[in-house]
Parts: C-alpha cells; sequence; structure tokens
C-alpha cells in the first residue's frame, strides 16, 4: 500500500517539511521528492535514527528546490500495524529567494 500528500506552493524556490511526529515502523518507508520526480529523499527512515535519539521524535527535511513536493509512505506488508505509525507535520517552510538569500539570477 501506498499513500501519498502533496504539497504545493507555486513560486516558491525551496521547500522544507518539519514532523513533529516522527515514528515509522519497520514496514513502513518514506520518501520525499519532487513532484516531477527529481530531488529524490529516501528512505528517511535513515533520519529517523536521528529523530528517535531526540526525545520528541521530530525531523526536519532537507530543503528541497522545487515549487511542490510529494511525501509518500510505502508499506510493504500486510504485518503493518497503523497504530505504530506517528507522522505530524509541523509546520511547512517556503523559501522565497532560493538557498543563500540569492535570487535565481545570481545563480552563475
Amino acid at each position: 500500500e501506498i499513500w501519498r500528500y502533496r504539497i504545493s506552493s507555486p513560486g516558491a524556490k525551496t521547500i522544507n517539511i518539519i514532523f513533529s511526529k516522527f515514528i515509522l515502523p519497520p514496514e513502513a518507508t518514506l520518501f520525499l521528492y519532487a513532484e516531477n520526480g527529481e530531488n529524490i529523499f529516501g528512505d528517511l527512515k535513515t533520519l529517523q535514527f536521528v529523530a528517535s535519539d531526540a526525545t520528541d521524535n521530530q525531523l526536519a527535511t532537507p530543503v528541497m528546490q522545487p515549487d511542490s513536493i510529494i511525501i509518500e509512505v510505502d508499506i510493504s506488508t500486510d504485518a503493518f500495524v497503523p497504530e505504530d505509525m506517528e507522522l505530524e507535520i509541523g509546520s511547512i517552510n517556503i523559501g522565497y529567494r532560493g538557498i543563500g538569500g540569492r535570487e535565481e539570477k545570481d545563480r552563475r
């Protein structure tokens, strides 16, 4: 089973997400990618180890440069128990100046 959630902000230079709750069971894999299929980050479960070392299980995703992204959770087994997964988006950060505050025309 695959769950997808699209986040779009037309004209944005960057997007990143702060999960206020990020707990994935072994049966689930989370991917983050641009809607056009580029800039794929996954399996974010490797970042979960960083999140689970913290007492609050929060996770900030890498900054991505499209204006529309997809969060995808892939559940690969029938043994999955929904109660074992907690994903909550605490904030979505949108950048309109690009990374480093420079406009696109300044990048060479």
